[in-house]
């Protein structure tokens, strides 16, 4: 799949997928509320540790940076690791964040590389809520190393 490829009413493919898959993750996990990446309130983004106090004013310039760019969006920061962020609770009532992932590939397997900002993002999140779970959705293999 080109990553310019887009349906009949004009939305990138990548893009599609992403909303099909938060779709399908909620339907198969009614516990689970998720938000694709323009849609996550900031102050998830602060409790759950993706912005912590290390990277939180460079991210701040980029939500502001972003706000000048684009109306109509919850979440202005530019993506980066994650395509979604969601969480659920546990028995005991307490939060387990889940940041989520797709790629939808038609050809080359997906590899550590395609995966590495994903994988930085989780380490942030679960650093500061160890019981967070990642999802990541793909539509090709995986590659075999």
């Amino acid at each position: 799949m080109s990553y310019l490829q887009k349906n009949k009413y004009g939305v990138p493919l990548w893009l599609e997928y992403e909303y099909i898959s938060i779709k399908k993750h909620c339907q198969d996990n009614p516990g689970h509320k998720m938000f694709h990446w323009g849609d996550v309130p900031e102050n998830l983004l602060e409790d759950s540790g993706y912005i912590h106090d290390k990277n939180k004013f460079r991210k701040q310039r980029m939500i502001n940076s972003a706000k000048e760019k684009s109306e109509n969006i919850t979440n202005q920061l530019k993506e980066y690791g994650l395509d979604g962020l969601g969480y659920c609770y546990d028995p005991d009532g307490k939060i387990i964040y889940l940041p989520f992932q797709a790629k939808s590939r038609t050809s080359r397997a997906l590899t550590a590389e395609c995966l590495g900002s994903f994988h930085l993002a989780c380490g942030d999140i679960k650093h500061k809520h160890p019981n967070s779970i990642g999802y990541l959705y793909y539509t090709y293999k995986l590659q075999d190393d």
